[in-house]
């Protein structure tokens, strides 16, 4: 049950909106351009950058200091694993994008620090109820 920012589950558990800063990542500008429509009016996203090389992912990972990196796994220049691995220990919520041929990697990712895969044509839709949930905190 959500009211005024707050998320009251089962058991007295309070949850309580925050705000989120967002960093896309991917080669692709229609990817950037598709995932930016998406998120544009979605409550609780204080910002959103994007990323077309693996140079301005790490850069804008130190001067954005997002929440949540949503990056494909196949950025030139680097392995998704290897990124993971980089990214993981800084920021708090890592989202991979991939192809579906790239899924059968799911429990390596997982392994080095991956929150979540998405398949970039069948998990899209998605990415908004994660964000949401994502976006709750336990309040002490």
């Amino acid at each position: 049950m959500y009211g005024l920012g707050f998320l009251f589950e089962p058991g007295g558990i309070i949850k309580k909106k925050v705000t989120m800063k967002i960093l896309i990542a991917d080669s692709s500008e229609m990817v950037c351009q598709r995932l930016l429509a998406m998120l544009h009016n979605v409550e609780g996203i204080e910002g959103i950058q994007k990323a077309h090389t693996i140079h301005e992912l790490f850069i804008l990972i130190k001067l954005f200091n997002p929440d949540v990196v949503m990056v494909d796994v196949q950025m030139l220049g680097m392995g998704g694993l290897e990124i993971v691995k980089r990214i993981h220990q800084v920021v708090p919520v890592t989202i991979l994008l991939a192809n579906n041929h790239i899924l059968h990697y799911r429990k390596r990712f997982k392994a080095v620090g991956a929150d979540f895969l998405l398949d970039k044509t069948a998990d899209f839709e998605q990415i908004i109820s994660l964000l949401n949930n994502i976006s709750f905190q336990k309040v002490a």
